[in-house]
C-alpha cells in the first residue's frame, strides 16, 4: 500500500514538477493571457484612433455648398456629340473655377467630366440670367438619348444640379 502511495505521489510530482539534468525544478507555465490582454489593448487603442481621426477629419470645413436653381437642355451637333446649355434662373452666384460638369457619354451610363466655362474662361462669377454651352462627345449616336447630367461644386463635393432625364434634342 506504501508503495502505491508513492507512485501516485511521483505521479503528482510529475504533474507540479520537471526533471531536467538531474535537478528538479518547478514547472514554469507561460501565462497566455497577458499576451492576449497585449493584443486587445493594443487592437481597442488602435480602434479608437481611427474613430477619432475619421471624427476630427469629417470636422474640417469643406466649404459651405451654393444654393442655385439651373436649367440644363441638350442640343445635337452631330451624330455623336451634343452640346449642354446651362442657365442660372436663381439663387446664389457660383464661382465658375468651382465648378465641375459630369454627363453621360455612352447607354451604358458612363459619365463623363468636363470643365465648367463661362464665355470661355474656366475663371469668373456665373449670376442669376447667365447661360453658358458645354460641348460633349458621346460614344454612338446621341440624338433623343437621356442623359445624366451633374453639376458639381468642387471644393464641397456636393451637387448644384442632378438629372437623369436630359433628352437630347435634334436641332
Amino acid at each position: 500500500m506504501e508503495r502505491n502511495g508513492l507512485i501516485i505521489w511521483q505521479i503528482l510530482l510529475v504533474k507540479v514538477k520537471r526533471y531536467q539534468g538531474g535537478k528538479v525544478k518547478k514547472l514554469e507555465q507561460k501565462g497566455i493571457s497577458p499576451v492576449v490582454g497585449t493584443i486587445l489593448l493594443i487592437a481597442i487603442t488602435v480602434a479608437l484612433a481611427a474613430i477619432i481621426a475619421a471624427f476630427v477629419g469629417g470636422l474640417r470645413d469643406r466649404g459651405a455648398s451654393p444654393s442655385a436653381l439651373l436649367s440644363v437642355t441638350a442640343h445635337e451637333v452631330s451624330a455623336t456629340s451634343y452640346n449642354l446649355v446651362i442657365s442660372h434662373e436663381g439663387g446664389d452666384d457660383l464661382a465658375v473655377g468651382d465648378l465641375q460638369v459630369q454627363a453621360s457619354s455612352d447607354n451604358a451610363g458612363s459619365l463623363q467630366v468636363l470643365p465648367f466655362k463661362y464665355n470661355g474662361a474656366t475663371s469668373g462669377t456665373f449670376s442669376v440670367g447667365n447661360s453658358t454651352t458645354i460641348p460633349c462627345g458621346y460614344n454612338g449616336n446621341c440624338e433623343n438619348q437621356v442623359l445624366t447630367v451633374y453639376i458639381i461644386n468642387k471644393p464641397s463635393k456636393e451637387k448644384i444640379f442632378s438629372s437623369s432625364t436630359v433628352t437630347v434634342s435634334s436641332t
